[in-house]
């Protein structure tokens, strides 16, 4: 019954799918919540373009998929249809339509089409990389981390304001995160599973738990049951009958699902009981039903008669292509060297100034203490004074950042720095550290820097807490500069000057207003 447990890569990618079953399930919550079903399956079709442009043009899948995804999510976080004529979702559509369209035509152009697209759609979680594996469930786990830490913020969000109208900038802030997080899992998520299911674990257990419970809590623990037991015998059933592991998984989905409804319509009539007892029998009918019975010995020798023939083929036909390539390059080095093929034109380049072009550098970094005092925290406060300072005794989340930078053409650079983090009195909030452009080529060693960024002012102050080598921010800098040190917007002038040593002017010109400006 449990025979597939006993195969290391069923159990690799069990561990896989249930991961991403869980934190898609408690994510399409706020899918579903917010009303905007059509961006989730948008967002994995613009991450599969960013795949198939990946293979077609011979770059990182990774940062080409990550990069087009975040941009999505950007957009559709900041996207607003004022028109009554119109519905979000159908401009929504549009760039699903277009980007379903595009990948299409790209892995066209791959050697493997048919193949690619079946990956594309449904994934193949059997045939995991364990390093593809640990990245996912490094990157989920991070993910996690950031919902325990904004997960009633993010429920106010998509419970009280809808579809995000007049939101004030620390909401829009956390709007963003939300959709930046969301992005990152899906990214991560159609690496393993493709499109469909991705799509199915974020709607189906959401609409099942939402159907069959009202409390939000019991609406969580039935979203992320439903998955787990999804996922568990979906994997089971692509064992004994030899299906595809993605396309088993969403029609267990897709049968828990029609379950709900008729408990829905059940339970208006009759007891809720009824609807229990159905998710059980759909529980077991998997696990009840036989595997079909296994091919005889003769038919197995025959196949493996079959293999070792084209084996032997095949290897003969190495032997003969290898002989070729040999005879050829005695024959290149016995010609005359005038008649040496040139050799072919490196492929162009783009420059980007001071270095080659990078589409996208991201890091997520976390700062934890854990302290004891005889003090109170109303006598530490007057001490600690840094805003990421810990200033209560026990445990304290002093800063979680995230960081996005890259190129943007070869003249500009792009920085931002969000920051997540709990104050004293135990509440979350997002802000925006750093957010700013820089020259990359500008002659005569200038440099210019525009948005909010720290000032250069000194050596301590444009550093974030994780770069120092302390635990608190010293007194002397809180007392001058403030609790979150000396940055407002602004524009800033740096000159390297031609010295045999290191020497830079500075010059910048900065708002002085608001906390993060005390001394002004």
């Amino acid at each position: 019954m449990f025979e597939w447990l006993q195969h290391g890569f069923m159990v690799q990618a069990f561990l896989a799918c249930a991961a991403m079953g869980l934190l898609l399930a408690y994510l399409g919550i706020h899918v579903v919540g917010r009303g905007i079903v059509f961006v989730d399956l948008a967002l994995g079709q613009i991450s599969s373009m960013g795949v198939a442009f990946a293979d077609f043009a011979h770059l990182d899948p990774v940062v080409c998929s990550t990069g087009a995804t975040l941009l999505g999510a950007a957009v559709f976080s900041l996207l607003r249809v004022h028109d009554p004529r119109l519905r979000l979702e159908a401009v929504i559509g549009i760039f699903y339509a277009v980007s379903s369209a595009v990948t299409v035509l790209l892995i066209a152009k791959t050697p493997h089409g048919e193949a690619d697209i079946q990956d594309v759609l449904f994934g193949n979680v059997l045939a995991l990389d364990r390093g593809d594996v640990a990245t996912m469930l490094a990157v989920f786990a991070a993910i996690a981390v950031a919902h325990a830490a904004l997960g009633r913020r993010f429920f106010e969000l998509t419970y009280r304001h809808g579809a995000h109208e007049a939101l004030t900038p620390r909401e829009h802030a956390l709007n963003l995160a939300f959709y930046v997080l969301l992005a990152f899992a899906i990214v991560f998520a159609i690496r393993a599973g493709g499109v469909i299911p991705v799509f199915a674990f974020l709607i189906v257990p959401p609409v099942a738990a939402l159907a069959l419970a009202r409390r939000t809590g019991v609406v969580i623990v039935l979203a992320l049951l439903v998955a787990l037991l999804s996922t568990f015998f979906g994997l089971g059933l692509s064992f004994a009958y030899d299906f595809p592991a993605g396309a088993s998984i969403v029609a267990l989905l897709g049968a828990v699902a029609t379950v709900a409804a008729l408990g829905v319509v059940w339970r208006k009539r009759r007891s809720g009981a009824a609807v229990l007892v159905a998710l059980a029998l759909l529980g077991a009918a998997p696990v009840a039903a036989q595997a079909p019975p296994p091919p005889d010995a003769e038919a197995l020798a025959a196949q493996v008669a079959e293999l070792k023939a084209a084996l032997a083929a095949t290897q003969a036909r190495l032997a003969e292509l290898e002989a070729q390539l040999e005879r050829l390059r005695a024959a290149a080095v016995e010609a005359p060297a005038e008649t040496a093929p040139a050799p072919a034109p490196a492929p162009p380049t783009v420059a980007s100034g001071r270095g080659g072009l990078k589409l996208l550098d991201l890091s997520f970094s976390g700062l934890f203490a854990a302290a004891a005092s005889e003090a109170r925290e109303e006598e530490l406060r007057t001490l600690e004074l840094g805003g990421h300072d810990p200033k209560n005794r026990g445990f304290t989340v002093q800063n979680l950042e995230m960081t996005l930078s890259g190129v943007v053409d070869p003249y500009l650079r792009a920085d931002a720095n969000l920051i997540f983090q709990i104050d004293e009195e135990g509440e979350s909030f997002v802000e925006v550290e750093e957010a700013y452009l820089t020259t990359l080529a500008l002659p005569a060693g200038l440099q210019v820097k525009a948005g909010t960024f720290f000032s250069a002012f000194g050596r301590l102050n444009p550093q974030h807490p994780h770069q120092w080598d302390f635990a608190d921010q010293p007194v002397v800098s809180g007392r001058l500069l403030g609790p979150d040190g000396l940055r407002n917007p602004g524009a800033q002038l740096a000159w390297l000057m031609p010295t045999p040593f290191y020497a830079e002017a500075v010059v910048a010109v900065q708002n002085a207003q608001g906390e993060t400006a005390v001394s002004f």
